[in-house]
């Protein structure tokens, strides 16, 4: 009988579709994270406020319950859109939040260019 080990990464990445699902929700929360630890230093800079009502509530008890809510609410999202990998709409929608996650990150890096901090 073959190791759990062995057979893990075949069964859990079955198909190249699965593997492109896996990447891009890998991409997704690398994104996320730096999402929220750029949000944190705006915030607490002075400079900006948290747009997200739900996250605005986490940041107002502490940053790291903001920090442990987005992660949460992350890694839960990314798990929905894992279980549901074999519908149609899961793949397009994993590519759309991680498009709109890539142009939150790069608004955060221009942010950090045209102020030098």
């Amino acid at each position: 009988m073959p190791s759990l080990s062995a057979s893990f990464p075949r069964a859990f990445i079955a198909t190249p579709a699965h593997h492109k699902l896996f990447i891009t929700l890998s991409a997704l929360l690398t994104l996320n994270l730096i999402d929220a630890f750029a949000t944190l230093f705006w915030v607490n800079a002075g400079m900006a406020t948290e747009a997200n009502p739900l996250m605005n509530q986490f940041l107002l008890i502490n940053s790291t319950m903001f920090l442990i809510g987005k992660g949460i609410l992350a890694v839960g999202g990314c798990l929905l859109l894992w279980n549901f990998k074999y519908h149609p709409l899961t793949q397009k929608g994993s590519a759309l939040a991680t498009a709109i996650y890539t142009l939150v990150c790069f608004y955060h890096l221009s942010a950090f260019l045209i102020f030098q901090v």
